[in-house]
């Protein structure tokens, strides 16, 4: 009579697990198998490389044009082809054209867009250097984004209680704030909201944990659009209470290093793989439209350094590595 049971057991369990898996499944994107990558090492060429003289703290190409977050300066710099700087854009001070810590920048064709979270302040800009608005943040952050036009989302504490880290976002032409819903329920508050905020040039928006292996895809409103998993399926670190006070192991491996975005793929840097030594310097893509993974291509090491900051444009692709950014022409090889 035991033998029917055990049946009966197994199949509500298997039963059980395919209920799992299906739920799971409405909220993320199919995952990659862990650590089985597609290599495609004919991605990038390397074009030339520049000796940064200041501390560069973030990348972003637009138009085929090169800029820069100095944190040294607090300025926005935009850089020829040859690294020679073309543009600035604020520098410490008070006045609004000046800043003195920036957490969020962006960059379109009407000019820059900064968010300062000392001052708390929005500030838009022409590229000729005018204030077209500055825009006083009353909820003090730590982090911001700029969705589109307007538009904006910041890293913040809630008003509730107890209070917890949230997303608030931001309608600048109405004046009003509403919180965005977690976007990763089951991973511990202080790991799911500890990353980064990247935009392709069409305007869709992502948000990548950098201690958890997710992200998710979301639009100008803030409306969710999916959550995925990165290739590398490394679990979130443990909080431990530490001085009396709660924080993540300090052992714990960060995930996600860099991010960049265009209109075909999300572009990872990782260190989770690093049980390889030339793998340190690779890189995933994600489609944009579903966050299933593609392939991956490996930035070779310049002068013995990887990279810390990546970022792309339509076919260039720039990665701060050691004091130097190096440029390289890039090619989708989907398109081949």
């Amino acid at each position: 009579m035991k033998k029917p049971i055990l049946i009966l057991s197994i199949s509500i369990l298997s039963f059980l697990l395919t209920c799992f898996l299906v739920v799971r499944g409405k909220n993320l994107a199919a995952p990659a198998p862990n650590f089985e990558r597609i290599y495609k090492n004919d991605a990038i060429r390397l074009v030339r490389s520049f000796e940064m003289p200041f501390d560069v703290l973030d990348l972003k190409i637009y138009d085929q044009r090169f800029f820069v977050l100095n944190r040294s300066d607090q300025q926005i710099v935009e850089l020829d082809t040859m690294g020679n700087v073309v543009a600035r854009w604020g520098k410490r001070g008070g006045a609004p054209a000046e800043f003195q810590h920036i957490i969020g920048w962006d960059v379109d064709r009407q000019g820059v867009y900064v968010l300062d979270v000392r001052r708390l302040a929005i500030t838009e800009l022409t590229f000729e250097g005018s204030v077209v608005a500055y825009y006083p943040v009353r909820s003090s952050f730590v982090r911001g984004h700029r969705l589109a036009a307007k538009h904006y989302v910041l890293k913040a504490m809630s008003k509730d209680s107890p209070r917890r880290q949230a997303f608030l976002l931001i309608d600048i032409s109405t004046d009003s704030t509403t919180v965005m819903k977690s976007p990763f329920p089951e991973v511990p508050n202080d790991i799911a909201f500890d990353g980064v905020f990247v935009k392709n040039n069409v305007g869709r928006n992502f948000y990548v944990s950098h201690w958890a292996s997710f992200f998710f895809s979301f639009d100008a409103t803030g409306k969710q659009l999916y959550t995925a998993e990165t290739i590398d399926r490394t679990p979130p670190p443990t909080i431990l209470e530490q001085s009396g006070a709660m924080g993540m192991d300090p052992k714990a491996t960060l995930v996600n290093i860099s991010m960049s975005a265009n209109e075909r793929h999300l572009y990872i840097l990782s260190r989770a793989r690093s049980r390889a030594q030339e793998d340190k310097g690779a890189v995933d893509l994600y489609d944009v439209r579903n966050g299933k993974y593609e392939y991956s291509f490996l930035i070779p090491g310049f002068k013995g350094e990887y990279p810390r900051i990546i970022a792309v444009g339509e076919n260039q692709f720039l990665a701060f590595q050691g004091e130097a950014i190096v440029h390289y022409r890039f090619q989708d090889v989907r398109q081949k």
